[in-house]
């Protein structure tokens, strides 16, 4: 008996009641987010004309590993040279576009041409919030979770 009068007394108690609460309304938020914005505004502060092609995203992974797994990892590689292709819009020789993915830069007498790719980081941001310690008070937690990075390809035109 003397426990259900306890219990009787404590559940109207205002801590008591903030502790239920914080048990139940505790709890997590998870947002993924990446910095495409800002490296692609450094891309192009770079000064010329930059003609964005294929982002090698999240998905491209999960695609070449599926290939590379069912054995078909060179018709995965003739498709993908086949897209980069049509996003630059013509056929590119695979030793001009092998110089370009290198870093060097093409002169073409008034015209410089570059290429390279544009890393970009992803990670999750998570949020935890719960009562803890005594007195109880509200504590947050916030983690930076990395996650990997995709890669995009790019062709700058300089005018000399």
């Amino acid at each position: 008996m003397f426990r259900n009068e306890l219990f009787a007394k404590l559940k109207m108690h205002p801590l008591f009641l903030a502790l239920v609460a914080g048990m139940c309304f505790a709890g997590s938020i998870a947002r993924a987010d990446h910095n495409m914005d800002s490296q692609r505004r450094a891309v192009e502060d770079r000064g010329g004309k930059v003609y964005w092609g294929k982002h090698f995203d999240h998905v491209e992974y999960l695609k070449l590993t599926a290939a590379l797994a069912s054995g078909t990892g060179g018709t995965y590689a003739v498709d993908l040279a086949k897209a980069i292709a049509k996003d630059f819009g013509k056929e590119i020789g695979l030793d001009v576009l092998n110089k370009l993915l290198n870093g060097e830069s093409i002169d073409l007498g008034n015209v410089e041409i570059q290429g390279g790719f544009a890393t970009y980081s992803h990670w999750e941001r998570t949020v935890h919030e719960f009562f803890d310690g005594w007195p109880p008070r509200w504590q947050r937690i916030e983690n930076k979770i990395p996650l990997p990075n995709t890669f995009q390809l790019y062709l700058r035109v300089k005018q000399k």
